[in-house]
């Protein structure tokens, strides 16, 4: 047994105080909230304030699962104990609390799941129009790539309407989603093989490009069954247009590495991402909200303890403030400056003098699997001031009570090219469904021109792998790769 004074009951007591630190904070939150209601005339403005209480909250007790500074389950009872007390004052509606936790849905056998260690990805790359009955517009559709684990498999795509009337930020409501179209999807493989499409998971999203509010879909569609190993090709077919070839007797040797990572070390891997983003320029406000940046949550993680002033890492953030020209919050402010990691610095002399290549790469890169989360790369556009990876996940692990989030803390990108640089990574994960998910991935800087590799990290709590993608562009002319950037 363990007695006093052990590391098990040291980590029991750390894990506590967060706990309390996080409860101390929720409550801040509630008493802001109740406080602000006083004076504000109407409901929404009230449910607004509340989400925003939650929001702020729910941003620290993900970090502090993340780093495993508390269990996940202890977040989530925070979380839960928040809005139910802004729904008892009055201050949001029932309704507009996130569904509680559930049990994982029963599996049907025409759902299976993707195997990681049997995972194959073929790029398609090809862009089609499609009809949709009674509808006078057509459809664009671009698949991206085909992944299967020799049980399921499932394609990637894209899409828009081809009439300028229909891509504005109103386009879903001008016509029918794509779905209708897509509903009829079938396949037939080389050797006799021939597949229906079984479901599909889809969302939509503006362009990054606001003033010309360009709105699209991307998602998946999934087959009722994968096409064999020894399959050449596979032919799809959109709503009756002619078929659409995926080779798949072309092997892609891609250099993949794995390493195991110290779970101890979460919070400075963590802090870490956070600064290399920041020193980007990569902050984000929502509107009605404080700014949740990386300097508010590691002022929460040094007050909670999950790191001592002395921790590295903290003075690499205060040297990146430094360099921002921001104020350090609360007890950061006593934390002294370190000096810039070389490729750090690097980074921050590239951002904006520095312009990126153009076209599209559709790489099919498949990533090792990272602490259960196996993602492929599908596609990498690019153009002189921005570049997107495209990123699929078949199952992405949902965390319970919230769904697939927005930012998921307990994963961290990163991209390195051949030429030595570093690039900053941000990502919004919000199109999925039940375990899997779809989205974009930004770098910052776009990548370089002269870059002919690009490596590409994901890192998770206790394991981190990578890929090493070829950069052989083409030309682009999708607007839809540049999807809209939320924190």
């Amino acid at each position: 047994m363990n007695g006093p004074g052990t590391p098990e009951q040291a980590s029991l007591l750390d894990a506590q105080r967060a706990e309390g630190y996080l409860r101390q904070r929720a409550g801040e939150e509630l008493a802001e909230a109740s406080s602000l209601a006083q004076v504000q005339v109407t409901a929404d403005d009230r449910a607004t304030t509340a989400k925003a209480c939650l929001a702020r909250t729910g941003a620290l007790a993900g970090a502090l699962a993340a780093v495993g500074a508390i269990p996940e389950t202890a977040a989530v009872g925070v979380l839960d104990d928040l809005g139910k007390a802004l729904v008892q004052r009055g201050l949001l509606p029932a309704a507009e609390l996130p569904a509680g936790p559930a049990p994982d849905p029963p599996r049907r056998p025409d759902t299976p799941s993707c195997q990681p260690d049997t995972v194959r990805a073929f790029p398609a790359g090809v862009t089609v129009e499609c009809e949709i009955d009674g509808f006078g517009f057509p459809l664009r559709v671009r698949l991206g790539a085909l992944v299967t684990d020799g049980q399921s498999a499932r394609i990637t795509w894209r899409a828009d309407y081809t009439d300028p009337q229909l891509t504005g930020p109103e386009a879903w409501r001008q016509g029918p989603d794509p779905w209708v179209a897509l509903r009829g999807v079938t396949a037939a493989d080389d050797l006799g093989g021939s597949y229906q499409g079984a479901g599909w998971t889809y969302f939509g999203g503006a362009g990054v490009r606001r003033e010309c509010g360009y709105f699209c879909w991307a998602g998946w569609s999934r087959l009722d069954a994968a096409p064999p190993e020894e399959a050449r090709w596979l032919e799809v077919t959109l709503a009756g247009r002619a078929p659409v070839r995926i080779e798949m007797d072309r092997a892609r040797e891609l250099a993949v590495t794995v390493a195991a990572l110290d779970p101890a070390g979460a919070a400075d891997r963590y802090l870490d991402a956070g600064s290399v983003t920041l020193l980007a320029g990569d902050l984000v406000e929502r509107a009605g909200m404080r700014p949740l940046s990386t300097l508010v949550i590691a002022a929460d993680l040094l007050a909670a303890g999950v790191l001592p002033p002395g921790d590295p890492a903290l003075a690499r953030l205060a040297a990146v403030a430094r360099r921002r020209g921001m104020v350090l919050p609360g007890q950061l402010a006593a934390i002294l400056p370190a000096p810039l990691p070389g490729d750090w610095a690097l980074l921050a002399d590239r951002i904006g003098s520095e312009q990126g290549a153009s076209g599209v790469v559709f790489a099919a890169a498949v990533l090792p699997e990272v602490d259960g989360v196996h993602c492929i790369i599908t596609e990498i556009a690019s153009r002189p001031d921005i570049t997107t990876l495209r990123v699929f996940a078949p199952a992405w692990p949902l965390i319970d009570h919230h769904g697939t989030p927005p930012r998921d803390d307990r994963f961290v990108w990163g991209a390195r090219d051949d030429l030595g640089r570093r690039y900053a990574a941000s990502t919004y994960t919000g199109g999925g469904g039940i375990g899997g998910a779809e989205f974009p991935l930004r770098l910052h800087p776009p990548v370089s021109p002269q870059a002919r590799e690009l490596e590409i990290t994901l890192a998770g709590p206790t394991a981190q792998g990578s890929v090493r993608v070829p950069l052989y562009w083409q030309n682009d002319d999708w607007e839809s790769d540049l999807p809209d950037w939320r924190a």
